[in-house]
């Protein structure tokens, strides 16, 4: 055995280790509402088959009530709970349920399901309180190792920061002023720390010593939303709203999907005489809640294509487009997704052409999407037209050089594109990876052994080339 085998081994031991020791010493519990049977089949099989976990460790829901009835019932037993939220759940996405629970439960995991997701809809959900996202489809292995990194116990700066926000809930500022320090002892500058410490002084009164640990923390973390949220609360309070706008509009461009913030950020502009801006930011929450009720069509449709997908590809077809076409001059880069699922229908069905065509009018919204050239290569290469499939691949390797790090079939449909080009040094690098990922991927096995022989030739070639010039010469 390979010492990168040994390695990923004793990893993925560990990481079993701490899963087993969340639900038999902390009495963890996984919820999960979804009505996704792979991911719920693959949970139960991480929990009873491989970590042979206690009956009733695992327990999935359809509805949002039946969760919640569920988790009352688990908190009342003084079990942890780990909830896997799918993104949306009957068309309705689920950013305000999580802020639900996280204001209602603040300790509680909270785990989001998707497929793709984009970059401000991720923000989101960080925002109304997730621990983090996991990407579907998911193998046994790596939902282990999410769980366990969302479980693990808390360092002990961690642990000293939890316990200081306990103290400023039980009103004890104080005591949480001496944890803030403490932290700060431990690590100086701790944007996490600083903010404890202008919570505790603002309690105490102190209100000009909080706002410079605020701004100090904002300083050590510029793309950290909390620092600034702390900071338009404080002028907020204040009644300074020139101040507060400038932390709400911060804000805004960093998560510009909290429609609550938007309304605040119109209100005020309103209040300070700026009507066309105040108009702007409204018809901007006009759009996005819009965009909500009328995409609940539309999300219906992708949903039904995309379980459709690999059951019957011309059905799927027809409802994923369906689901593009009702949101029409709405498409943004959210529906990378439904673009990437309906190419996969048109290709399961030999429409490679029309699976092109789809992945370019994906392009013209998002052209630097790494996974819209990376499919695209696939159709290419279904075509056979092996050129245009590596010209995309390249591009997806370009914009993602992190593209097959963490999956051996995307890494040897990589390599295997390069392949047909003959480009020899970077189809090995990812034939390699992919092995490396999976020793026992038999495709990339095969496509490494032809790789080899064409190097071979490659190389006879080119030294009988040189052998023949210098006979001319």
């Amino acid at each position: 055995m390979t010492t990168t085998n040994t390695k990923f081994l004793q990893q993925q031991r560990l990481h079993e280790k701490t899963v087993r020791e969340f639900v038999e010493q902390q009495g963890g519990v996984f919820l999960a509402l979804s009505e996704d049977s792979v991911f719920v089949n693959n949970l139960r099989g991480a929990a009873y088959k491989h970590l042979a976990l206690r009956a009733g460790a695992v327990r999935s829901f359809s509805g949002r009530e039946h969760l919640i009835r569920e988790l009352k019932e688990v908190i009342k037993n003084r079990n942890k709970p780990l909830i896997f939220v799918e993104r949306e759940t009957d068309s309705v996405s689920n950013a305000d349920f999580i802020k639900f629970l996280r204001a209602n439960i603040p300790d509680i995991f909270i785990l989001v399901l998707t497929t793709e997701i984009a970059k401000e809809h991720l923000i989101l959900f960080l925002e109304m309180g997730a621990n983090s996202c996991i990407t579907k489809p998911i193998s046994i292995d790596q939902l282990i190792e999410k769980i366990a990194f969302t479980v693990k116990p808390p360092t002990q700066l961690v642990a000293l920061i939890e316990r200081g926000k306990k103290l400023m809930f039980l009103k004890e500022y104080e005591k949480a002023l001496k944890i803030a320090t403490k932290v700060l002892e431990v690590k100086p500058n701790s944007p996490a720390g600083l903010m404890l410490k202008g919570d505790s002084l603002k309690a105490l009164g102190k209100r000009k010593d909080a706002l410079v640990a605020y701004r100090q923390a904002s300083d050590m973390a510029e793309m950290y939303l909390e620092p600034l949220k702390k900071l338009a609360d404080y002028y907020n309070e204040e009644g300074d709203d020139q101040r507060e706008l400038v932390y709400l509009d911060q804000l805004d461009q960093l998560s510009p999907l909290n429609i609550d913030r938007k309304m605040s950020i119109g209100r005020i502009n309103a209040n300070l005489g700026n009507f066309e801006k105040a108009e702007e930011v409204f018809d901007q929450v006009v759009r996005l809640t819009n965009r909500d009720a009328k995409t609940r069509v539309a999300s219906v449709s992708k949903n039904i294509g995309e379980y459709l997908t690999q059951k019957n590809a011309k059905l799927a077809e027809k409802y994923l487009t369906h689901s593009l076409r009702t949101k029409r001059n709405m498409i943004s880069k959210s529906d990378m997704e439904t673009f990437n699922t309906l190419g996969i229908a048109l290709r399961n069905q030999g429409k490679w052409q029309e699976a092109v065509k789809n992945y370019m009018s994906a392009l013209t919204i998002a052209p630097n999407e790494a996974n819209l050239h990376y499919n695209m290569s696939l159709a290419y290469t279904d075509g056979e037209d092996f050129a245009h499939a590596a010209e995309h691949m390249d591009e997806a390797t370009r914009l993602d050089p992190t593209l097959g790090e963490d999956n051996d079939i995307v890494s040897y449909n990589i390599g295997y594109a390069f392949l047909r080009v003959k480009q020899v040094q970077k189809s090995g690098k990812y034939l390699t990876m992919a092995l490396k990922l999976n020793p026992q991927n038999e495709d990339a096995q095969g496509a490494l052994a032809k790789l080899r022989v064409l190097a071979t030739e490659m190389a006879a070639a080119a030294k009988a080339a040189a052998a023949q010039k210098a006979q001319q010469g």
